[in-house]
């Protein structure tokens, strides 16, 4: 019976958790990548790029490291392997542990930039959270804000459940997405 509920309740969850609009945008003035995951991010923001869904890709977020944050390297490093040039790439140097403080640096970039309409990448288990936290905090309705999940990442909505890595990810995106709605946020760290 147990094993029955499982395979039906769980493959359900991952699916709420990776379950955003999808894009309907024509084009995007960016893709942001969240900080966390450059590997599986990036790709997804580059098929973005090249498919003339958005013109330029930014990435955000990590712990200052010799003046710069971690995840920002990390993407860069990622994005030029991939192609992206120089001028179709914005660093976003401002330290943000955390999906909270990577979407009010991507607000505060929006307004410098003039951006309008932001794709933001993340992973699939993440989907959800992060509409949530730029909703709440991209409260500017100057500025349109969708989430995409990327296609690299190799989380399954139906085998999460039974490797021990992406069962660590999804029950800790559900404490802090239980965190987020209650208000009990400003208890924990960022990140």
């Amino acid at each position: 019976m147990l094993q029955g509920v499982t395979s039906l309740t769980l493959p359900r969850l991952a699916r709420w958790l990776s379950a955003v609009p999808p894009l309907t945008w024509e084009a995007a003035d960016v893709a942001v990548v969240l900080g966390g995951h450059p590997r599986v991010r990036v790709p997804a923001a580059v098929d973005l790029l090249e498919a003339r869904k958005v013109s330029t890709i930014a990435v955000v977020g990590g712990q200052l490291v010799d003046g710069r944050p971690a995840e920002v390297r990390r993407g860069e490093h990622w994005a030029r392997a991939l192609g992206v040039p120089d001028d179709r790439l914005v660093r976003l140097d401002t330290e943000a542990l955390g999906t909270v403080e990577e979407a009010r640096v991507v607000h505060a970039a929006a307004l410098e930039h003039g951006w309008t309409r932001v794709v933001v990448v993340t992973s699939p288990y993440h989907c959800r959270r992060a509409m949530f936290v730029f909703d709440d905090i991209v409260r500017d309705p100057r500025i349109a804000i969708t989430v995409v999940s990327t296609p690299y990442d190799d989380w399954s909505e139906t085998g999460w459940h039974a490797d021990p890595r992406q069962r660590r990810l999804v029950l800790r995106e559900l404490v802090k997405l239980a965190l987020w709605k209650t208000g009990l946020r400003r208890l924990v760290r960022p990140g």
